[in-house]
């Protein structure tokens, strides 16, 4: 195994001759967690060493202005004929599982042709299923690494454009106080859902939202904006935004089926994750999907009644 002062040798060496525009790196489940792993790999100093390449690899990236690629797989293998589909999760949360050899090589070269993979790091495990992973079902996969997404669920009942409409609702509840939240926020409408932006505390946080739209409009029209001066951005802390989609023939098996995707937004280098208050909104959306889909069910739309004979 190389260590990390010798990937760091052959990766300056390489970028010295201007050679070098993206890195993939093949490492192991639990890298990312290596002090809090109890296993063969973990007691004999593997997982540690493979997590020292990941960090120079990233530093590295931002020194030197390459792309970085971090692929996390299991126990490398010829696979079990019933496993193998594909399941791709962000960052380290398997704690086992294996990669049959295919899969772990379509990993690198999806790692090359799409642009959802720079710049990310995933885990790649094989699951129950007979049917190997095509490249339609790479790209929807590695949409999960952009963000990167933190909850998918799907619908049946309810009509696309009634879920954006619900959900829009609900993330201006948020900002307009109706529904209280650790931390406040800044919603945006999207044409696929909204956009949640947490906002810093103890500070001046500008005008809210329906004022900024009120200026903007005013300077569109040519007239003086609203107090004589322009709108305070406010700064942002990172966010959620929510897509309710239904996927098309490019999403491979997930093609046909309805869904909301969300995933992290604003998140600059630093950028602490607002745990609590995430996880508050998740739940609170997931109680939102599930009460528009029983209202779907029952025939009724979501501005309420039943929708017209």
């Amino acid at each position: 195994m190389l260590d990390a002062t010798k990937i760091e040798q052959m990766i300056t060496t390489a970028a010295e001759a201007g050679e070098l525009r993206h890195v993939i790196y093949l490492s192991s489940l639990g890298s990312e967690r290596a002090a809090f792993q109890f296993s063969l790999d973990s007691m004999s100093g593997a997982l540690e060493k493979k997590k020292a390449v990941e960090q120079s690899v990233r530093r590295l990236s931002k020194m030197l202005g390459f792309n970085f690629s971090i692929i996390r797989v299991g126990s490398l293998g010829p696979g079990n004929a019933g496993e193998q589909a594909l399941s791709l999760e962000p960052g380290d949360p398997f704690s086992a599982g294996q990669t049959n050899w295919p899969t772990a090589a379509q990993a690198v070269v999806q790692s090359m042709a799409l642009p959802s993979a720079l710049n990310a790091s995933f885990s790649v495990v094989n699951c129950k299923g007979k049917e190997a992973p095509v490249d339609d079902d790479w790209r929807d996969s590695l949409l999960k690494v952009v963000g990167p997404e933190v909850l998918r669920l799907t619908f049946r009942a309810a009509p696309v454009a009634d879920m954006r409409m619900s959900l829009r609702a609900w993330a201006l509840q948020f900002m307009e106080g109706e529904r209280k939240l650790t931390t406040k926020v800044f919603a945006v409408r999207t044409p696929l859902g909204a956009k949640i932006y947490f906002l810093p505390t103890m500070q001046n946080l500008g005008p809210g939202f329906r004022e900024e739209k009120a200026i903007e409009k005013a300077r569109m029209k040519g007239e003086a904006s609203l107090g004589g001066q322009k709108p305070t951005r406010p700064i942002l802390e990172g966010g959620l935004e929510v897509c309710v989609e239904e996927v098309g023939k490019e999403g491979g098996r997930e093609a046909g089926k309805k869904r909301v995707r969300v995933r992290r937004i604003a998140m600059e280098e630093g950028t602490v994750v607002k745990a609590m208050s995430e996880r508050e909104l998740l739940e609170s959306l997931k109680a939102e999907v599930e009460s528009t889909e029983k209202m779907a069910a029952q025939g009724r739309s979501v501005g309420g009644g039943a929708p017209p004979a």
